[in-house]
């Protein structure tokens, strides 16, 4: 009832964070150490909740750097390591495309092939 009335000292931010929660009809405040704790709570979770998500950004954000890493090629590499190196990949390419029915290694297939006719005959 102080909280209602203005005089409990409570912070409009923990009030509003409460009242936005999923559950605030269903949430009931004993005193203002109360709504503090549990707007804590919710603040901690949704924190919690943005953290895990900018974790899952990052990882796939390196799992990609480093796929893109392993296509390119070595700055010394010679022609006939080029050429093996791309042959490898274009079957790798191949297998998925038959095993696992992937469009994007035809795609890739498609680069690959082109690659190799530049470096054979070039």
């Amino acid at each position: 009832m102080k909280i209602l009335l203005g005089v409990a000292e409570v912070k409009k931010a923990d009030i509003q964070i409460l009242a936005d929660s999923v559950n605030s009809d269903k949430i009931t405040i004993r005193n203002e150490a109360d709504l503090y704790n549990k707007a804590k709570a919710i603040r901690d979770r949704i924190l919690n909740e943005v953290e895990q998500e900018v974790k899952n950004i990052s990882k796939v954000k390196i799992e990609k750097a480093q796929q893109d890493l392993k296509k390119l090629e070595p700055a010394f590499l010679n022609k006939d390591d080029r050429v093996r190196k791309i042959k490898g990949m274009i079957i790798s390419a191949i297998n998925r495309a038959i095993n696992e029915k992937d469009s994007g290694a035809i795609i890739e297939l498609k680069k690959l092939i082109e690659k190799l006719e530049n470096i054979l005959f070039d």
